[in-house]
C-alpha cells in the first residue's frame, strides 16, 4: 500500500478541530496516510524532525503543508521559508521518496482584519502569503515536485462569509478541513495514481 505522511505545523496537527484534514483524508484515500502535525513548528525547524518523525516512517509521499508560522510568529520573508521548503524537498528526494507541496489557505484575518492581539496581522497580511504561494508554486515547478493548491480549491467551495470558517483567524473549521482533505484526495487519484 501507498504510505503518505502529512507532514507539517497545527493545519495537519488539527489545531482546534475534532477532525482536521488528516482524519479526513484517512476515510476518502485508498493510501495509508499518516499525520505528523505540531502545532507552531515553522517550516525552517521541519528539517531537524524529518528524518526520525517521517523518514524513518518509510513513506513513498511527504505532502508538506507550513509556513505560517514563519511569517506570523517569526517574521520571516517569503524567500526565507521557501529555501527552508526546498531544502526539506531535496532531503526527501535523497531518501528516495517524492515531496509534495501544498499551497497555504488564505487566513480568514486575510479579508477580516478583526482578530485576537496576539496575532501581528501586518506580517501575515496577504501579499506575504500571496508572495510565498508564488515563490513555492515557481520552487516546485524548477525542482519538479507536485503541488497541490489548496488555497485556489478553498477559495472556490467557500463563497460566502469566509472569515466565518477560521475559528481564530488562522486555523480553519473542521469544514475548511473536510474541503482541503478532498482536494489533496483529488489530487492523489488524478495526478498520482491513487484510488
Amino acid at each position: 500500500m501507498t504510505r503518505l505522511i502529512c507532514f507539517g505545523d497545527s493545519l495537519t496537527a488539527g489545531f482546534g478541530v475534532r477532525r482536521g484534514y488528516v482524519r479526513y483524508l484517512k476515510k476518502l484515500s485508498s493510501w495509508e496516510v499518516i499525520g505528523r502535525g505540531q502545532n507552531g513548528r515553522p517550516a525552517f525547524m521541519m528539517q531537524s524532525d524529518l528524518a526520525d518523525e517521517v523518514l524513518s516512517l518509510m513513506p513513498d509521499y511527504v505532502l508538506l503543508l507550513a509556513g505560517l508560522n514563519d511569517l506570523i510568529l517569526y517574521n520571516r520573508t517569503p524567500g526565507q521559508i521557501v529555501e527552508a521548503f526546498e531544502s526539506l524537498g531535496k532531503t526527501i528526494e535523497k531518501a528516495n521518496v517524492k515531496p509534495i507541496f501544498a499551497l497555504n489557505v488564505k487566513p480568514g484575518i486575510c479579508i477580516d482584519d478583526k482578530l485576537s492581539s496576539w496575532l501581528p496581522i501586518e506580517t501575515v497580511h496577504c501579499k506575504n502569503l500571496q508572495k510565498l504561494n508564488v515563490l513555492t508554486e515557481e520552487m516546485c515547478i524548477q525542482n519538479n515536485w507536485d503541488l497541490i493548491k489548496l488555497n485556489e480549491w478553498v477559495n472556490k467551495k467557500v463563497t460566502d462569509n469566509y472569515c466565518s470558517f477560521f475559528s481564530d483567524g488562522v486555523h480553519p473549521t473542521e469544514e475548511i478541513h473536510e474541503i482541503m482533505a478532498e482536494c489533496i484526495n483529488s489530487y492523489i487519484r488524478e495526478s498520482l495514481g491513487g484510488c
